[in-house]
């Protein structure tokens, strides 16, 4: 007859409804629990402590693991004061020196206009001047108040007087044309600068190395600033110059990186700021700045 103390322990009893029991939760009587796993609670097994190189609850910084020299607390990885980037210039410095701005370029093309405007008025109004005197004392214009006399024109007077206003207008237009390539060509070759330039301390230069511009620089320069004035004297054309002309002068706005109008893209020029050591030298050419 057996005893309760010799009986031997059965299977563990099934849970409600037919369930198998779980699993980790305690086992059948008489049976130590499995070593290595927690007891009811989830408390942690014996053996699996914290890993070594880890911080308690609260995350702190691992043993070994402190911040590095230089970097800002909180923000590994990073110098201190953040990610410091080189700075990128927004326009070119050829030869070491700054570009012209639209300021004092536009002062300087008002200079220079105004240089090449004055001679040609001046001419333009004397020759015109001078022809209608001629025209009054040869065909007595503006002599007689009798309407019974005859007109002092007939129709071949009027038609030679418009065709030599119009030669007159014609030759002053060339002769401004001329002006114009002896000053912006000629004269502007010799030191890159017009009086205008001069006075604003402002120099044409090669856009690649910032040196002196030869002739066909600056002749390339002039046909596609005021060469194509030429252009104006076929009817029709003149208002398409007009709004190229407005389009080359205001170019240079938004143009990057060497501030040019259309005319120094032609001529493959820009203009710079004269330094100092330009302006102690005026004769010498230029040399690149440090």
């Amino acid at each position: 007859m057996s005893t309760p103390s010799d009986a031997q322990p059965g299977p563990p009893e099934p849970g409600p409804y037919g369930q198998p029991p779980a699993p980790g939760y305690g086992g059948a009587p008489g049976h130590a629990a499995n070593p290595g796993y927690a007891a009811p609670g989830y408390g942690a097994a014996p053996g699996y402590g914290a890993a070594p190189g880890y911080g308690a609850p609260g995350y702190g910084a691992a043993p070994g693991y402190g911040p590095v020299a230089g970097q800002q607390p909180g923000y590994g990885g990073y110098p201190a004061g953040g990610v410091r980037y080189a700075r990128v210039e927004e326009y070119a410095r050829p030869g070491g020196r700054i570009l012209g701005g639209p300021g004092e370029r536009l002062v300087a093309r008002i200079i220079d206009s105004l240089i090449l405007a004055v001679p040609v008025l001046l001419i333009e109004a004397a020759l015109l001047i001078g022809l209608w005197t001629w025209a009054f004392q040869e065909y007595d214009l503006g002599t007689t108040s009798d309407p019974a006399e005859p007109p002092p024109l007939d129709g071949g007077d009027v038609v030679l007087l418009l065709g030599l206003t119009l030669a007159a207008v014609l030759f002053i237009a060339l002769l401004g044309v001329l002006l114009s390539y002896l000053y912006q060509v000629v004269y502007m070759t010799r030191t890159g600068q017009t009086v205008g330039k001069r006075i604003m301390k402002l120099r044409v230069v090669r856009v690649g190395d910032g040196g002196p511009i030869d002739t066909s620089h600056a002749r390339r320069r002039w046909l596609a600033q005021d060469g194509v004035g030429l252009i104006a004297l076929i009817p029709l054309l003149g208002t398409l110059v007009g709004i190229y002309t407005w389009v080359d002068s205001l170019w240079l706005l938004w143009d990057k990186p060497y501030r040019q109008c259309l005319h120094d893209k032609h001529g493959q020029t820009t203009v710079v700021k004269l330094t100092e050591h330009d302006l102690a030298n005026p004769n010498r050419e230029l040399e690149q700045v440090a």
